[in-house]
C-alpha cells in the first residue's frame, strides 16, 4: 500500500496554463500510480493514462506526449518505485521519447517495458532508452515498423539498441535468424558431394585419370575421353583486377567469353570450341599447370543413366618463366556421357578460372604429395580419433604417422581425405615409404 511521509515535495506544472497544480492534485496522481503498482512483480502500469477513470472523475488529465508530465511521472518513480523492473507505456499517444531518456537512471533495474500502441514514427527514437537492460520489449503498433524492408531488419534494429532483450512483442526472440554477430565460428566447409557410393567410385579415378594426363606433356591423350561431338568454353570472372593481375592472365584473355564482356554474337560463336580436335587443341595451348589435388572438391549436381553433370573446383600452379610462383583457383563444370568399356566421354566442359593475386594460397601450391619431413602430430588424439585413425590406415595401407597427416589436412572428414588418398595415389605422388609394405 501507498504509505504517506510527510508533506510533499513535488508540484505538477500546468503545460498549458503555466501554474502549479494545488498539493491535492498531487496526491490524486500518486494514489492513482500506486493502484496501478504491482509490488509481487514490480511492475507500473501506465497504458492508458489520460483516459484514467479516477484522474478524470477528479478533472485530472495526465498526457504522458507533454513533457511536463513525463518529467512528473519520472520523479514519482524515482521517488516512489525505484526497484521497478517492468514499465507498461501502452497507449499513450507517444511520438517521442526523448523525456524518458533518463529512465536508466531512475529505475536502472527495469528489465520489460511495452511501448506498444503509441505513434512512434522514426526506429531512432528508441537509441534513447539503449542504456536500459531490458529482457523484454514490446514495440508492436508503432508507426515506423511499417516503414521497415523485413522482420529481419525489425530484429537488428531492436539487437542494436538492446543486444539482451530475450521476449519481443511477447515472443521469444531468437537473433539467430538475421545475419548479426556470431558468437561462435561457423561450421567447417564440406567436402565434396556424391549422390551414391558407387558414383564416387567411378568419379574420383575418372577425375584423377583426366588431370594426371591434363598437367602432363601429352596433353593430347585427353582426345579419348571427350566426344565427338563435344563442345569446351572458357572465362574469366567479370570482375575488377589489380595491374599485376591483368598481367598475369594475358595468356587467357584472347580466349575469355565471358558472357557479360563478350557482346558480339559472331564472337561469342567463335570463341566456342566444338568437336574433340578443337577442344583438345585449345587445351593444349593453355600454360602447363600442376594441380594441387588435396584441394579439389567434387560436386554431382545431375544424374541420370545416360547423362552426369559434376563440378571440379581447387587450386593449381601455373608454369610461368615470367612469374616465379603463380597459384591460381579454378572450377570446371563437366557433362558425362557413357562410353563403350564402362568409361566415360565429356560431352561438355566449362572452365572458370580465377586469379589469385595475394599469396592466400602460398601453402597449397607446393607439392602434392605430405612432406616426408614431417608426416607426424604432436597432438593428443582421443579415443574416438584413434579408432578413426587405425581404421584409415588399415584401409589405406599408409604408415600410421602419414593416416594421421592426411586426417589431420583433411580436418579429419573421413570421406574428404579417402578421396584425395585415392587422387594421390592414382596420380603417383605418394613416396613408397608412406606406405607399410609395397602396395
Amino acid at each position: 500500500m501507498y504509505r504517506h511521509h510527510g508533506n510533499p515535495t513535488l508540484c505538477h506544472r500546468d503545460a498549458k496554463m503555466g501554474s502549479l497544480c494545488p498539493g491535492d492534485s498531487l496526491y490524486c496522481i500518486q494514489a492513482c500510480l500506486q493502484k496501478r503498482y504491482d509490488d509481487r512483480t514490480a511492475s507500473l502500469d501506465l497504458s492508458n493514462l489520460s483516459i484514467d477513470p479516477e484522474l478524470q472523475s477528479t478533472n485530472k488529465c495526465l498526457c504522458l506526449n507533454q513533457a511536463s508530465d513525463a518529467e512528473l511521472i519520472l520523479q514519482l518513480i524515482a521517488e516512489h518505485f525505484p526497484q521497478l523492473l517492468s514499465l507498461d507505456l501502452s497507449y499513450n499517444n507517444l511520438s517521442s521519447l526523448t523525456d524518458f531518456s533518463g529512465l536508466s537512471a531512475l529505475a536502472p533495474q527495469l528489465q520489460s517495458m511495452n511501448l506498444s500502441y503509441n505513434q512512434i514514427c522514426q526506429a531512432q527514437e528508441i537509441n534513447v532508452l539503449h542504456k536500459l537492460e531490458l529482457k523484454e520489449l514490446w514495440l508492436e503498433g508503432n508507426p515506423f515498423l511499417a516503414s521497415l524492408e523485413s522482420t529481419s531488419t525489425y530484429y537488428r534494429i531492436v539487437m542494436n539498441h538492446f543486444p539482451s532483450v530475450q521476449i519481443l512483442d511477447g515472443h521469444f526472440f531468437k537473433p539467430g535468424c538475421f545475419f548479426g554477430k556470431v558468437p561462435r565460428s561457423l561450421p567447417q566447409i564440406k567436402g565434396s558431394f556424391f549422390v551414391n557410393e558407387d558414383l564416387r567410385a567411378f568419379l574420383v579415378p575418372f577425375v584423377s585419370r583426366y588431370f594426371t594426363i591434363y598437367d602432363s606433356t601429352q596433353r593430347q591423350q585427353l582426345l579419348p575421353l571427350y566426344h565427338e561431338n563435344c563442345c569446351c568454353s572458357f572465362s574469366l570472372p567479370n570482375v575488377l583486377l589489380p595491374h599485376i593481375c591483368v598481367e598475369q592472365a594475358k595468356e587467357y584473355l584472347k580466349e575469355n567469353r565471358n558472357l557479360l564482356r563478350v557482346k558480339r554474337a559472331a564472337l561469342r560463336q567463335q570463341l566456342m570450341k566444338y568437336n574433340r580436335l578443337q577442344v583438345v587443341g585449345f587445351l593444349c595451348n593453355l600454360p602447363r599447370t600442376e594441380h594441387d589435388l588435396s584441394s579439389f572438391t567434387l560436386d554431382v549436381w545431375f544424374q541420370t543413366p545416360s547423362l552426369i553433370g559434376f563440378s571440379v573446383a581447387g587450386i593449381f600452379k601455373e608454369e610461368s618463366p615470367k612469374w616465379k610462383k603463380l597459384c591460381r583457383s579454378f572450377r570446371r563444370s563437366f557433362l558425362i556421357v557413357p562410353a563403350m568399356e564402362a568409361c566415360a566421354q565429356i560431352l561438355n566442359d566449362q572452365l572458370v578460372i580465377i586469379n589469385s593475386y595475394v599469396d592466400q594460397y602460398e601453402d597449397k601450391c607446393g607439392p602434392a604429395s605430405p612432406d616426408p619431413g614431417s608426416p607426424g602430430s604432436n597432438v593428443a588424439l582421443c579415443d574416438g580419433n584413434m579408432a578413426v585413425l587405425r581404421n584409415f590406415s588399415e584401409s589405406t595401407g599408409m604408415k600410421v604417422e602419414w593416416a594421421l597427416k592426411c586426417l589431420e589436412d583433411n580436418n579429419w572428414n573421413v570421406e574428404q581425405a579417402q578421396d584425395v588418398f585415392s587422387l594421390l595415389k592414382e596420380k603417383g605422388t605418394i613416396p613408397q615409404d608412406a606406405f607399410q609394405a609395397a602396395m
